[in-house]
């Protein structure tokens, strides 16, 4: 074996190890924790939207508080966790909210269980992705932080422009769930429905400064994160 053979392996390995240290794999306590914490998230969030056949079946005060157990359970993460970890909040938030498609594929459709169920999660999946890209930059934008904790302005800049670039099967957006709640959505006049999902995540956020702050007063041992 040549030495540049030799020498190009250990350089592989050398990369695969600097990943390893900056990436580390979570613990499994760890793991399930943030996976509860998404799970969280995704329902609050898709209960705030109307989720029945019945008219005003939302229950939108939950969107106020919904997106706080995301930004916990990304908060320390690195951009690969973050992306898919916000993968599956999203996966919950729209199969939750888009169950109804596999009526629409078996009443419509005539198929089978096994194809429009499939086909449902496929759709939830997909669009779940937004949640995915959010985290991702988010995650990006905490590195070097105090505590993981990413500016208010920041996160719901982050979250209103992807929500507005990214490309749905269904539109739909986080500020829709006020549709019955006018003190919200007159914020609209100031500029339009994202203007609504950008105060509505700022509310979020600084929630969830708040709710890390306390706890980090109560136990000030608690480590901070990178």
């Amino acid at each position: 074996m040549s030495t540049t053979a030799v020498s190009v392996r250990e350089t592989r390995a050398e990369k695969k190890a600097r990943k390893r240290r900056e990436n580390p794999p979570l613990a499994p306590r760890d793991r399930w924790r943030r996976l509860g914490l998404m799970a969280l998230a995704g329902v609050l969030t898709f209960l705030s939207f109307p989720f029945t056949t019945e008219r005003d079946s939302n229950l939108w005060p939950l969107a106020w508080f919904a997106l706080v157990p995301l930004f916990e359970g990304l908060r320390g993460l690195r951009g690969k966790q973050a992306f898919w970890f916000g993968a599956f909040a999203g996966f919950v938030t729209n199969f939750g909210g888009f169950w109804w498609i596999s009526e629409v594929l078996r009443e419509f459709g005539h198929l089978p269980g096994y194809i429009y169920w499939p086909l449902t999660a496929l759709n939830s999946f997909y669009q779940g992705l937004m949640f995915a890209v959010i985290g991702l930059f988010i995650a990006r934008a905490g590195r070097g932080q105090p505590h993981g904790l990413v500016p208010i302005w920041k996160v719901a800049a982050i979250f209103t422009v992807v929500e507005w670039a990214f490309p749905m099967i269904f539109p739909w957006y986080f500020s829709n769930s006020q549709y019955r709640f006018l003190p919200a959505i007159q914020i609209a006049e100031l500029g339009g429905v994202m203007s609504i999902t950008f105060v509505m995540v700022a509310f979020n956020a600084g929630l969830h400064r708040l709710w890390v702050h306390r706890v980090l007063r109560a136990d000030p041992t608690r480590p901070a994160l990178a």
